[in-house]
């Protein structure tokens, strides 16, 4: 009987410890699918992420290409002015040595002296405005570039340790 009663003892105790071994077999995969899950999770948002980024990027080049062109066309008419200014100074001036043109065209050529010169200006103003622009646009879009590498590098960092967890637990 003393046997018998350790026997069954023992078995009690046996299924108590394959009930309990069971639990922690069913908890363990649990834990290994909700893993799976936040890792997958993790691995969409790195997608999108990078998706963002390069979006961004492609809007960058976008915004510099078109203010290159902006520039472009600016300084071309900067430099078609700064021509006529010169043509208009070289006419201005030999009107004045040659004493042969009468006052009203020296007014008309200083007036139109006068205009190119504040056109000049002008284009000048809108071309320092454009690449101020330009300078802005591509300082925010490297503020965003930055964002997103410290949120891809804290993500992958995360992912990196369910994996040694998934790996652990595996």
């Amino acid at each position: 009987l003393a046997f018998q009663a350790k026997l069954d003892e023992a078995t009690a105790e046996n299924k108590t410890l394959h009930s309990r071994l069971q639990i922690a077999a069913e908890e363990r995969e649990k834990a290994a699918a909700d893993l799976q899950s936040t890792k997958a999770s993790f691995e969409e948002q790195i997608r999108d992420i990078n998706a963002n980024a390069e979006a961004a990027d492609a809007d960058r080049r976008a915004l510099d290409e078109k203010a290159t062109i902006k520039i472009d066309e600016l300084t071309h008419t900067l430099d078609l002015k700064n021509e006529e200014i010169n043509r208009l100074q070289s006419h201005l001036d030999e009107a004045s040595t040659a004493c042969e043109v009468s006052k009203a065209t020296l007014v008309a050529f200083q007036a139109k002296l006068d205009e190119a010169t504040a056109e000049n200006k002008t284009l000048h103003s809108r071309l320092q405005i454009a690449a101020e622009e330009r300078e802005k646009s591509a300082a925010d879009l490297q503020r965003i570039d930055e964002k997103a590498t410290i949120k891809i590098n804290e993500l992958t960092h995360t992912l990196d340790l369910k994996n040694e967890e998934i790996n652990r637990l595996q």
